[in-house]
């Protein structure tokens, strides 16, 4: 069997594998940001902290981690490296 192409279909096949790879990884890094950037956003306890919070019967709602994320963000942008984060009387 034998194949016949012509350079210009040789060409043309290999320009679109080329542009169609960059398209697919643009929309899996834009993902992948998105992704990044919620999860900077949310806050995570430890287990130590939760178990913490269950023993003195105090519960955080979602504007409290809000609140607590946005404050993190605030520092992470300002530079710190540790920081102690007092939040609100809560018992």
């Amino acid at each position: 069997m034998i194949l016949s192409m012509s350079v210009s279909q040789i060409n043309t096949a290999a320009l679109n594998a080329q542009n169609s790879v960059p398209q697919k990884n643009k929309q899996e890094t834009a993902l992948f940001s998105e992704v990044l950037a919620e999860k900077k956003l949310s806050v995570r306890l430890s287990n130590h902290a939760r178990k913490r919070l269950t023993a003195r019967d105090l519960h955080l709602h979602n504007t409290d981690y809000q609140q607590i994320s946005n404050a993190l963000t605030e520092l992470e942008e300002k530079g710190s490296k540790e920081s102690l984060l007092l939040y609100k009387d809560m018992g």
